[in-house]
């Protein structure tokens, strides 16, 4: 049997490359902890504050795409009501800022 014929060769490929994707977001992580903060709050900062800089920093400051990746982040975790929940508000917010205008 080959690689390929093998049930598990696929999952095996993915958590390959999903373990690669994580360790290259942490160098990321690690690179904006010194690219983003000054010498001497880097310490202070969460792996998690700077990875929402850098979706920030991704989406352009666009709130519709960060609301996006959380709630694909959020679906992904299985946290599904959470995740209507921030759409339903993102939608709320977005009207209210039109009627606004």
């Amino acid at each position: 049997m080959t690689d390929e014929q093998h049930p598990n060769a696929r999952l095996d490929e993915v958590q390959g490359r999903t373990h690669y994707i994580l360790k290259r977001l942490k160098d990321l992580i690690e690179l904006g902890r010194g690219t983003f903060y000054l010498p001497e709050y880097r310490g202070g900062v969460s792996e998690d504050e700077i990875l929402g800089v850098i979706v920030a920093k991704y989406c352009e400051w666009t709130g519709s795409r960060i609301v996006k990746v959380s709630v694909e982040a959020l679906e992904d975790a299985n946290y599904h009501g959470l995740s209507a929940q921030v759409e339903d508000l993102w939608e709320h917010t977005r009207k209210a800022e039109e009627l606004e205008k």
